[in-house]
Formats: structure tokens, sequence, C-alpha cells
């Protein structure tokens, strides 16, 4: 039988990470999240966190293939949406666009550390935290990477099509957020431009050095793979070799020929599997699974 789609549930908590909310005070997050089980074997299962990309969201496309793929070799699996990402109650819809405008990379951080934590903390005693990894697409990919160095206790880390600098903004991108206060950035879900907060680059620049992709990937101990299409519109090929090579023997580059930045899925996801999905796919699986 295939693994069904798990019922979703929340948890709330507060962070100090900059930017503040409006008033000035500590912002409330809330996080959503789905786990999906193995319906064969026996727990605790091995599990995987799945992370999202920017203006995404958990059940975008691939997640649920993901899960679905993962729960069929045995491994367990919990996404959730960024308390950043703008996206509502219902998981699919942008409603709250206060909560994007001032989200950040630091809030990003904190919300990967309280699912860690939630995962190590015995919150899922059906899971293995042992056996955890992490899987990012995109720039869900570079947060990985930066929280997995600061953690430095999962097995494997894959990245999807990731970005290798946090703040991948022109220069003049830069200088015009900086003038007027905000910049409008397209939020694909929303399907509309939307403000980003010039405190989320104040933030950003303040914490430069914990923010360094590069480096966190030579901080990192356990093994890499780097999934990255050669027809990406969006991220250059070099992203992914230079994530590769900082990485060092750790580091395995996978190419995926005429693969694009979602490696041909689309959403709402529809089967067959793109060749291209499914190689990122069973490639991926056998990386967490160690072979």
């Amino acid at each position: 039988m295939r693994p069904g789609n798990p019922v979703p549930f929340s948890w709330s908590y507060t962070t100090d990470a900059p930017p503040a909310d409006a008033d000035g005070n500590p912002q409330h997050r809330t996080l959503r999240a789905r786990l999906t089980l193995p319906e064969v074997g026996r727990p605790p299962f091995p599990v995987a966190i799945l992370v999202h990309g920017y203006t995404g969201f958990m059940d975008w496309g691939f997640f649920p293939v993901l899960s679905r793929e993962l729960a069929l070799a045995g491994v367990a699996s919990v996404r959730f949406n960024f308390s950043g990402s703008g996206i509502g109650p219902d998981l699919v819809t942008m409603t709250e666009p206060d909560v994007f405008r001032r989200n950040s990379y630091l809030h990003e951080l904190g919300d990967l550390r309280e699912v860690h934590d939630k995962v190590h903390g015995g919150a899922w005693p059906q899971l293995d935290a042992a056996h955890c990894s992490i899987v990012g697409h995109s720039r869900g990919g570079a947060m990985s990477l930066v929280h997995a160095s600061e953690t430095n206790d999962y097995r494997t880390v894959v990245t999807w099509a990731a970005i290798d600098r946090i703040l991948n903004f022109s220069t003049e991108r830069l200088d015009l957020w900086r003038r007027q206060g905000f910049l409008d950035v397209m939020h694909w879900t929303a399907r509309r431009r939307l403000p980003l907060d010039v405190a989320t680059l104040h933030a950003a620049e303040s914490h430069v050095g914990r923010l360094d992709v590069l480096a966190a990937c030579r901080r990192l101990v356990c093994p890499v793979l780097v999934v990255m299409g050669d027809r990406d519109p969006g991220v250059p090929f070099a992203a992914a070799e230079s994530l590769a090579a900082a990485c060092g023997s750790r580091g395995r580059l996978l190419r995926i020929a005429g693969g694009d930045h979602t490696f041909g899925a689309t959403h709402p996801f529809r089967e067959p599997l793109p060749e291209t999905l499914h190689l990122a796919l069973r490639k991926t699986v056998s990386h967490v699974l160690g072979s």
C-alpha cells in the first residue's frame, strides 16, 4: 500500500532572532508540518527532514512524492512550511503577507532548529533520531547546509538546485532595498509581488559569517549529495560545483542532464514522473539510505 497524505499539525514558539515584529517585540512563529511514516517495517524509522525553497511550501509539486518514495524505502519524513513563508492554515495559500514581510534567514534557521529538536527530543517516538537526514530545495538547500553545519549530527545532507550564497541579489537590488526600506519580490505561490522589509537585509548583513553557505559546507562532517540540473534557469550550475567543492571529500555532485529548477515537476503534480525527477528521487533515497 502506498503511504497517504498525513494530517497536518502545528506548534508555535517565540524567538528573539532579528528582525523583531513591527512593534519591536520578539516574534511568535507558527510551524505547520506533516509526518509521513512507512506502512511496513517496525519503528523507530530512519527519518529525513524535507525543506522547501523560497516562496514554496511543503506540499508543492514533488515534496509529497519525495515523502512517498522515502516511505516506500522504509524512511519516515517530516516536511513543514517555514513560519515566515506567508502560507496560512490551509497550507497552500498566501494569507500572511505581514509575516512574510518580516521573515528572515535567521528565523528560518530557528525553524529548522525547532524541527530538529522535535525529532531529537522524542516528540515522535516512531523516529530514529540517530539516523536523521535533511533534504533541501533551492534556498531551502542552502539553509539546510548552514543549519546542518551548526548541529553536525545529521547522517546525510541532500540539496536540490541549491544556491551557494544567501543574499543572492544583485548590487543594484541590494541598494534599492536599502534606499526605499523594502524590496518587492515575486512570490511564486501567491503569484504576485510582495514586499520584504529592509530589517531582513540588516539582520542578514549583521550575521554574514553565520550565513556563509560555503563556509558551512567546509564545516560539515557528513556525506553531502548536491543534485543539480544543467538547465536550471535561475541557479547557475557553477553554484552546485562550488557547494560540492566546498564539501571536499564528503561532497558528491549529481548533474542531471536536462533538469530544470524543479527537475520537471509542476504544481499540482501529475504522474508519470519526469525522468529527470525520477533520477533525483532515486539518487536521493539511495544517499539517505547510505548506499
